[in-house]
């Protein structure tokens, strides 16, 4: 038969998050949430770029968009505002779906360990299990005739935000019809 293996992240001790465009500053020595953005480029290349000046008369100061955007290869207009830059920057690999390396050095030793932690957490606390019950109660809530958003916030928590107003049930009744 066929082994699957299933990685879950431990909110825990991960030193990884999300981050936005809006929480970057145009400039030098402003505002930037991360030490580091990783990526993978088109080519599938895992690439990695500072978001600090590691060296100069920037030394420890935040790079902001701008500078970010040359490291990148983004081709910016003269006097650029913000928002153009933010949206430019939008379409770059390094700025969609991203996540970050914290401000924390964390090895390709520590990560490996991670994984291996969080198997045996999985294996210990039944996770597939609650993973299942929880998969199954939701199709049986939107089976029963709940909103996309109660299934949602079945399936994710109460915490879950959506401003999903409809979905629409797709079914295969008429599949052989001509």
């Amino acid at each position: 038969g066929n082994q699957i293996e299933i990685i879950v992240d431990n909110a825990k001790t991960h030193t990884t998050k999300a981050y936005s465009l809006l929480e970057f500053a145009k400039g030098i020595g402003h505002r930037c949430p991360v030490e580091q953005i990783e990526y993978v480029d088109d080519n599938g290349v895992a690439k990695v770029i500072d978001c600090y000046f590691k060296q100069g008369a920037y030394k420890d100061q935040s790079k902001g968009l701008v500078e970010l955007a040359k490291e990148l290869g983004v081709q910016l207009p003269a006097k650029a505002k913000l928002d153009e830059i933010r949206k430019l920057l939008s379409k770059h690999p390094a700025f969609q779906n991203a996540f970050v390396r914290s401000r924390t050095d964390q090895s390709f030793e520590k990560m490996t360990r991670l994984i291996a932690d969080s198997r045996i957490h999985f294996t210990e606390r039944n996770i597939a299990l609650k993973l299942f019950r929880q998969f199954w109660r939701s199709i049986e809530a939107y089976s029963q005739g709940q909103t996309y958003a109660d299934v949602l916030k079945l399936f994710f928590s109460q915490l879950c935000k959506t401003s999903v107003q409809s979905h629409r049930r797709i079914s295969n009744k008429n599949i052989n019809e001509p």
